[in-house]
């Protein structure tokens, strides 16, 4: 008898820990596309700067200096824009 109810018990958190893993697993699968469509509308040139950003291992730059030193560099060659 106490081994029934400790394998019910030990089945219970088994079931609520796939739920809890299952439930993680779409919230990260939501976040990826929520992700993925917000750099969909942007401009290329704009996607590709964040993709940068989002790739640097110092992440102590700031952004600005961390992209002008990229495009000293020639990162984005022939890209010239102006500000609105």
């Amino acid at each position: 008898m106490a081994r029934d109810l400790k394998a019910e018990e030990q089945a219970r958190k088994d079931q609520e820990t796939r739920e809890a893993a299952e439930r993680a697993a779409e919230q990260t699968r939501r976040q990826a596309e929520a992700r993925a469509a917000e750099l969909e509308r942007l401009d290329p040139l704009e996607r590709d700067i964040v993709q940068f950003l989002e790739q640097r291992t110092d992440k102590s730059q700031s952004d600005i200096s961390f992209v002008i030193g990229a495009v000293k560099q020639g990162r984005w060659p022939g890209t010239e824009r102006v500000a609105p």
